[in-house]
């Protein structure tokens, strides 16, 4: 079923990543201690690992898709 689906794609990414929340997954990173949040420049979004952790998860579905393919192909929209 979807749901079983779902669980397995979710243990997956916190078995290798050790959490699905983001303040877990930030670490340090996610901190700010300031009184104030820290400007939002591109060395700020560039300390923080949110796009490899989006990547990672695209390829688990990559992966599961491979192992498990769909018993029909998704329907494309006007299709």
């Amino acid at each position: 079923t979807l749901y079983q689906a779902e669980q397995e794609l979710v243990g997956r990414f916190r078995r290798e990543q050790g959490s699905l929340l983001c303040r877990e997954l930030l670490g340090e990173a996610g901190r700010d201690r300031a009184a104030r949040p820290s400007p939002r420049t591109p060395a700020y979004y560039a300390a923080r690992p949110c796009p490899r952790l989006v990547e990672r998860a695209a390829q688990l579905l990559e992966d599961y898709l491979a192992e498990h393919p769909p018993a029909c192909p998704p329907r494309l929209p006007g299709g």
